[in-house]
């Protein structure tokens, strides 16, 4: 019996996933604070997890793969603002914030992700469903956006206005009604008009 239990224990273990769920949070002030702290970039995942396919789709065949995992674990941090229709699945106050949160960021559809520099600005993302190679692109295209936002950072006046007008420029259309820190910044620094 307890050759059997270890044996059983043994297989367990031998067919269990070789990787750890990322770590998401709901609080995307404090992600946004961590990222400036550790250098990262910011996922926001928009979704109605109970009942948007679409955002059911991209979780499990995105999100929860060790390939998703290995891409964006030491660039991003993982925030999770979901609409359910369910609300006790995260309480009224939670699903309260993430309403507002839909509202602030002018969320079209579902699922939107945003990928955030610390400071608000937004350097990429998607709206809609997606595979693993679209995904792949959007990682890549934000963190490229964000190292110019870096840069920016350095900068001032028209130099600045112009590397940030071209990170907003790089953006999906639905993304950039939303990215209004980062027009207040270029309109800001823009000297020539």
């Amino acid at each position: 019996m307890f050759r059997n239990i270890l044996c059983t224990l043994g297989l367990a273990a031998a067919v269990a996933p070789a990787f750890a769920a990322l770590e998401w949070t709901t609080d995307l002030d404090a992600a946004r604070e961590r990222a400036a702290a550790e250098g990262k970039t910011v996922l926001v995942d928009f979704t109605g997890s109970d009942w948007c396919g679409y955002c059911i789709q991209l979780k499990k065949n995105v999100f929860d793969t060790p390939e998703f995992e290995k891409l964006a674990k030491d660039n991003f941090l993982f925030v999770e603002v979901d609409v359910p229709r369910d609300v006790t699945r995260i309480g009224q106050e939670l699903y309260n914030k993430n309403e507002a949160l839909c509202r602030t960021y002018k969320i079209s559809g579902f699922p939107t992700i945003m990928m955030m520099s610390p400071e608000g600005y937004i350097v990429g993302g998607f709206v809609g469903g997606s595979n693993m190679a679209r995904t792949k692109d959007s990682l890549a295209q934000a963190l490229a956006n964000a190292d110019k936002v870096k840069k920016a950072n350095s900068l001032q006046g028209s130099e600045k206005a112009k590397l940030l007008a071209e990170v907003h420029a790089s953006l999906a259309r639905d993304l950039k009604p939303a990215n209004t820190a980062m027009m207040d910044e270029i309109a800001a620094n823009d000297t020539d008009n």
